[in-house]
């Protein structure tokens, strides 16, 4: 039997689509790249914002076609619409709901030994480093969606990026709600940047409260580590800031961008 997989949203969300594949890929589904010789379809939605649920509305309803003009015959949702739909209670049904035959609980942490189909280009790839977040600021749904932060083993990531280094991946990226929340962020990536055959190391979104020292010296002093910061700034006022519940201050974030650029 075939599949076809759509990954919609973010990277966070790619890594949990190259792990759904992998695990049908181990239940002996082969993937395909055109829905119309599809037996399954699976899309891994975003609902982060009213635009990336309205896109998942869309996709949905447009691949809810190949039931009637294709093989289809299972037509699957997963990721963080089904969750929000589920936290929010809401009402409005998906288009195109009576094709769909279920939803798949994708959002998890996976470790090493998860099979997994990797979607990017050969030379990168996204590590998830964690899950959820804690932070609860007050415009987001992510804890909502995603629960609160759940982090892996140092020694596990690790053995994954070794894994894909034998792969042939030169760039390895880390992701997760909140990166720099991760413990000892800093001992993990002075560990990462000093692994044999490895490139360029990269950090997507590093909350401003949670960026030590400590790691912008690792950033700094490891040449492997890409000189970026994926860092999400939200405002500078502070009384914007603080009913946001951004847990800094105009100033701290003003000081913090003059340490970095030091």
């Amino acid at each position: 039997m075939k599949v076809y997989f759509v990954s919609l949203g973010c990277p966070k969300n790619l890594t949990d689509t190259e792990v759904l594949m992998g695990q049908y890929v181990a239940a002996g589904y082969e993937i395909t790249d055109h829905p119309a010789e599809a037996d399954v379809i699976i899309v891994n939605t975003c609902a982060f914002l009213k635009t990336a649920r309205d896109e998942a509305y869309q996709t949905i309803k447009e691949l809810a076609q190949w039931k009637k003009k294709g093989k289809c015959r299972e037509l699957y949702i997963a990721g963080c619409l089904p969750k929000w739909l589920q936290k929010t209670a809401e009402k409005k049904s998906l288009s195109g709901d009576k094709y769909i035959d279920g939803y798949i609980d994708s959002i998890h942490l996976y470790d090493h030994c998860a099979p997994r189909i990797k979607a990017t280009e050969p030379w990168y790839a996204y590590v998830k480093i964690a899950e959820g977040c804690n932070n609860r600021c007050t415009y987001c749904l992510i804890p909502t969606i995603r629960g609160p932060l759940k982090v892996r083993k140092e020694a596990d990531i690790l053995a994954e990026v070794r894994g894909l280094i034998k792969r042939g991946v030169k760039e390895i990226i880390y992701i997760a709600q909140d990166t720099t929340a991760y413990p000892n962020f800093d001992r993990l990536l002075q560990k990462s940047a000093r692994l044999p055959g490895l490139h360029w190391l990269r950090v997507m979104y590093a909350h401003p409260a949670h960026l030590s020292e400590k790691t912008l010296k690792v950033v700094a002093t490891e040449p492997k580590i890409v000189k970026y910061l994926d860092l999400p700034i939200q405002h500078g006022c502070d009384k914007i800031l603080m009913s946001m519940k951004r847990r800094y201050s105009r100033l701290q974030l003003v000081n913090l961008i003059s340490k970095i650029r030091w």
